[in-house]
């Protein structure tokens, strides 16, 4: 707790700490002004710099001031004071019924008393509009004047239920929260359809609210198991015990009412709590009549005693019956496979590597936000928010230790490794590639705590201690024989073999290392290997998740290959190929189901500065690097092809008929000459051009080694700035070249940084461009050709810089804004502050070229247009997958 007593917050004065959770800390406090006592919740500074806490904390505090209601906390203030911002609400005096429960089961009276008030407050949110999504004993107080709701920090606020609201009453969540796929709440309350990600309505609440009552009641939870993956199977396919099992005093009636919240499909729930409330209410009233106890008989029912005897026998030997037949479903060893969905947060994407540990119960995966920062987060399979791994920024390809207790992952040149929940992230060894963690082939921990991992481009595989040291070789790709690079590794559980990853330029293959005798050989045609105890290997293969028997005595494929999931997401580098898929030991599979962001069908659409849209009549494609013609008649675009190649097409701006662009292999990237006779192109690695009217082929511009790309052209028309990527030394550079003399390349911005997306101003001085040496990517502009210096534009994070034809604007994009920045005239660089022009939901992944443009009036962008949900990254999760494994499926080769 950071505030001492006697410390003030405006005219509240710290008296104790009474807590301290998730969203910040409480305190009990003195209000100076009116003489009472009252409960602070400040959300510290170090949680408000994170979007998603001051989301929660604000949204808490518009649905408590929303609500008056004698069973929900009251809400007197909000505040901010040095960077702290406060709730100021009704001071409690009692314990959480979390705190309640520890001791056992309440007596039936004052839990049907406690229900009836929480279902009433529960009707009062609901008729506002506002589903509470957290519904747990721990948000609920039990005070001397009964129950209190607490915490309305997840609530969805919606449409009220009731007619005649005004517009205070509209939906305040912000865009994509509730969307398709997004869980929240507390695991073991949750609804079914929370726990599949879908949108959670007042039904939602009905289901949490059977699931406390089933508890107060019984002392047990209705849902419980092992792990957090029984669990989850319990709340998706299993029913609880009733309640009258565990408490023979329960009414039917209650027992029925809670079955009825509880039910798995929200249709079949209590539609209402008001109709919850009213029926509890008359359980309450003629409990004695409603009970199930049988009643005490006199020796004159004898008869009726030897009757209701056989009954209690019959029934215990059908108990019996199931009994066994259950006994017998548990000894032969099936478990229930159960599947939902996992969404990452808004606004961040997956880069190229995901991992379960080997129990099952986390997940690590690499994600990048709109922004261009990079770094590792850790979900576990019981809580439905990620957390960020403390010291990994940067950090791509995460990989567990066999205990789960650590997390490896890559950065530039190194790969570290962090105690889980969190610590000092440790290097176990420099790799010898100092920038691009992504261009790294993957990592394998072996129970011996060694690890074997993929050198990067044009390497092969190495190892290394878990405790540190220098990298051992272990294999080299045939790189005379098309060999790119060999790497994801995984270590059979015997240690004798590594089942790899060999890249080529005819696509990935399977092959298997001895460790014993350093040889190897391929096995078949795939990539990103995983080996599961039952005997199979789970791989890669064109683009679909498969599997095949292997016997791991002989090192031998045994049988055909039977599909697993459809589509995968995969990515390929320099012809390495890789699946972003794991397999726990205990045969949970994670794996992202969809396409990458750049395989969506979108949209073209003009956007003027106030942001309303105008349609590009022309159909959604999977488009890159839209760019205007000089004239503004034709857009250049990149057009993704079903296997990730693209093809440059002309699209007429006014009809939106479009047309292939007739050129030979793959091109990327088309930026127009300033006259419009040309466009410029990057074709199998190469800049090439060709002339926009398509009345000749096309000519080589430059050849390097390494691949290269074309962003702008000076206004002679004769330099052309692009951008070379060298991954093994100082990652992406800005060179120049002038075409009309000798097409001599000369470096203009190269570190060991990453430097891209150089643009042009209009009059030829300035040169705008992206770098990522502040740890993410910043806008600066620099004289051309120079001397001097640079100046930095952006301010958190921006990308994609657009001049306007006038050149008196500085364009940029940051998450999903379009901002403005009015640049002076001067022989220095003068800018103004940003200003935000419109918003929405927009394609752009950072590092990509431009994805969007502007028209030769400087009126309109040209902006990609993404289709609902398309910026949420998802995660399908599988529990005991391996099950499937057992059942008879079709085979194919």
């Amino acid at each position: 707790m950071s505030l001492a007593p006697g410390a003030r917050l405006g005219p509240y004065e710290i008296q104790s700490p009474l807590g301290v959770g998730g969203m910040g800390e409480v305190y009990k406090a003195r209000d100076t002004r009116l003489d009472r006592t009252v409960a602070l919740k400040i959300l510290p500074e170090s949680l408000a710099a994170d979007p998603q806490f001051r989301e929660r904390f604000d949204r808490e505090a518009r649905a408590i001031s929303q609500l008056t209601h004698p069973h929900i906390c009251v809400l007197h203030d909000i505040g901010r004071q040095d960077g702290t911002d406060f709730l100021v609400l009704e001071y409690l005096e009692g314990e959480t019924l979390a705190e309640r429960l520890k001791k056992g089961a309440l007596p039936l009276d004052q839990a049907l008393s406690l229900a009836i008030q929480i279902a009433s407050a529960l009707d009062t949110a609901h008729r506002a509009g506002i589903t509470h999504r957290d519904l747990k004993p721990g948000n609920v107080m039990v005070t001397k004047a009964g129950a209190k709701l607490l915490d309305f920090g997840l609530a969805k606020t919606a449409a009220p239920a009731v007619s005649g609201a005004g517009l205070s009453m509209l939906p305040t969540t912000p865009r994509g929260l509730t969307a398709q796929g997004t869980i929240l709440g507390t695991f073991q309350y949750i609804a079914p359809e929370q726990v599949e990600g879908k949108d959670a309505d007042a039904r939602s609440d009905i289901f949490s609210f059977g699931a406390l009552v089933y508890e107060m009641v019984t002392g047990k939870r209705a849902f419980e198991g092992n792990s957090a993956a029984s669990v989850v199977g319990a709340i998706l396919e299993r029913e609880p015990p009733p309640m009258s099992s565990l408490q023979p005093l329960t009414p039917r009636a209650l027992d029925h009412i809670v079955k009825e919240c509880l039910a798995k499909d929200p249709e079949e729930r209590w539609h209402s709590a008001a109709d919850l409330s009213r029926e509890l209410k008359w359980v309450a009233e003629d409990g004695t009549q409603l009970g199930s106890r049988i009643p005490v008989l006199g020796p004159q029912r004898s008869g009726v005693r030897i009757v209701l005897a056989f009954m209690v026998l019959a029934v215990l030997i059908m108990a019996a019956l199931f009994g066994g037949v259950a006994y017998e479903r548990r000894a032969s060893g099936a478990k229930t496979v159960t599947r939902f969905t996992m969404v990452l947060p808004i606004d961040t994407h997956l880069t190229s590597g995901i991992a379960v540990s080997p129990d099952g119960e986390h997940i690590a995966y690499a994600g990048m936000t709109s922004q261009g920062e990079s770094r590792l987060y850790l979900r576990n399979i019981d809580q439905f928010e990620s957390q960020a791994v403390a010291g990994s920024e940067g950090g791509d390809s995460p990989f567990f230790s066999p205990d789960g207790r650590w997390v490896g992952f890559f950065v530039a040149g190194a790969i570290k490794k962090v105690l889980l929940p969190g610590g000092a992230p440790f290097e176990i060894c420099r790799t010898g590639c100092d920038v691009y963690p992504s261009q790294m082939r993957g990592a394998s921990w072996d129970a011996d705590n060694t690890i074997v991992f993929g050198g990067g481009l044009r390497r092969g595989l190495l190892r290394v201690s878990a405790a540190g040291g220098v990298p051992q070789e272990l294999t080299r790709p045939d790189v005379a024989h098309g060999e790119t690079s060999h790497g994801g590794p995984h270590v059979l559980p015997d240690g004798r073999g590594v089942l790899f990853t060999v890249g080529t330029g005819q696509g990935s293959q399977v092959a298997l290392l001895n460790l014993q005798t350093g040889k190897w050989k391929t096995l078949f045609h795939g990539a990103s290997p995983q080996y599961l105890t039952a005997g199979q290997i789970v791989y890669l293969g064109s683009g679909s998740l498969r599997s095949v028997p292997f016997d791991i005595a002989r090192s031998e494929v045994r049988g055909d290959a039977v599909p697993v999931a459809d589509t995968v997401r995969w990515v390929s580098i320099v012809g390495f190929e890789s699946g972003l898929f794991a397999l726990s030991r205990g045969g949970t599979l994670v794996f992202v189901p969809s396409a990458s962001p750049l395989q969506v069908d979108r949209r073209l659409v003009w956007v003027n500065r106030r942001g309303e849209e105008t349609p590009i009549m022309t159909e959604a494609g999977r488009y890159l690097a839209p760019r205007v013609s000089p004239d503004g008649r034709t857009i250049a675009v990149t057009k993704l092809a079903e296997d990730g190649t693209g093809k440059i097409w002309m699209i007429d701006a006014v009809r939106g008929a479009a047309s292939p662009f007739a050129i030979e292999g793959t091109s990327y990237d088309s930026i127009w000459t300033p006259d419009g006779k040309k466009v410029a192109f990057a074709s199998n690695g190469n800049i090439v051009w060709a002339p926009s009217d398509k009345s000749s082929g096309t000519d080589l511009i430059l050849k390097r080694e390494f691949y290269t790309r074309p962003f702008s052209w000076a206004p002679d028309g004769r330099t052309l700035a692009f951008v070379e990527e060298r991954p093994a030394t100082t990652g992406t550079d800005i060179w120049t070249l002038r075409v009309d003399d000798g097409r001599e390349a000369v470096p203009l911005v190269v570190t060991k940084s990453n430097e891209t997306e150089p643009m042009f101003s209009p009059d030829g001085r300035w040169l705008a461009y992206v770098s990522d040496e502040s740890g993410r990517p910043e806008v600066y502009v620099t004289p051309f050709p120079g001397p001097g210096g640079r100046f930095r534009i952006s301010v958190g994070g921006g990308d994609f810089p657009l001049w306007s034809p006038d050149g008196r604007e500085l364009f940029y994009r940051t998450a999903d804004r379009v901002v403005s920045v009015t640049i002076g005239p001067g022989p220095a660089v003068e800018a103004s502050p940003a200003q935000v022009l419109f918003q929405g939901a927009y394609f752009g992944m950072p590092g990509l070229h431009g994805n969007y443009d502007i028209s030769p009036d400087g009126r309109r962008f040209l902006m990609i247009q993404d289709p609902p949900g398309a910026s949420l990254e998802q995660v399908n999760v599988v529990l005991n997958w391996s099950e499937e494994l057992k059942r008879p499926a079709p085979t194919a080769k």
